[in-house]
Parts: structure tokens; C-alpha cells; sequence
């Protein structure tokens, strides 16, 4: 994992801490749907985070090939 990105470690953080929070809401606390959603979308944040930018190889030969 020492040839991934901060972005995809950060990302990978906040979405375990989201699945962490989301089961703290189910298990401990009282079931609501706002306390529901909101860890949900964190982790969805953070699987979004995770995706990261393409690097530039993966960039398409048409973009990489304009000249100005």
C-alpha cells in the first residue's frame, strides 16, 4: 500500500470511519433515519475520495496530443 496516493489513503480512512460510525449508530444509539443516512454518505465520500484523479498515462491520447 506505499504506492498509493494520500488521496486514496485518506479516502480509505473516511470511509471505514463512516462503516464505523454508521454500526456506533445502529448498535449504541437510538435508530433514526437522519442518523442513518449521514454515515452512509460519509462513506460514500470517502469511496468517492478514494477514486482519485487518473494519472497521466491514463489520460486519453486525444487530450494529451492537442497542442496549444
Amino acid at each position: 500500500m506505499s504506492d498509493k496516493s494520500f488521496h486514496y489513503k485518506f479516502g480509505l480512512f473516511v470511509a471505514i470511519c463512516g462503516v464505523l460510525l454508521l454500526l456506533f449508530r445502529i448498535v449504541i444509539q437510538d435508530f433514526s433515519v437522519l442518523g442513518i443516512l449521514s454515515p452512509i454518505f460519509i462513506s460514500i465520500g470517502g469511496l468517492l475520495l478514494m477514486r482519485g484523479k487518473p494519472e497521466e498515462s491514463e489520460k486519453s491520447p486525444s487530450m494529451s496530443s492537442r497542442s496549444s
